[in-house]
């Protein structure tokens, strides 16, 4: 009986080691990219988080868009 509780452990463990970049473009910044686990920020996406050291998938997914900065900036320029 206990054999399936630590196989669902060992399972659960896996999936708690892997992430997704989460890529935030900006609009006047270059952008990055975002662990989906812990939040760490880096340059370019890697094969492991370097600040939780999850594993990443192959899926990506878009965060901030530059054009909420684009709005943004519009409301304070006054739409010039």
């Amino acid at each position: 009986m206990i054999e399936p509780r630590l196989e669902a452990l060992e399972m659960r463990k896996k999936s708690m080691n892997r992430a997704h970049w989460i890529k935030n473009t900006h609009l006047f910044e270059k952008d990055d990219y975002e662990c989906s686990a812990c939040g760490c920020k880096v340059a370019r996406p890697t094969d492991r988080c370097p600040g939780c050291g999850a594993e990443m998938t192959g899926r990506q997914r878009g965060g901030h868009d530059w054009t909420e900065d684009a709005a943004f900036m519009e409301i304070i320029t006054g739409g010039m």
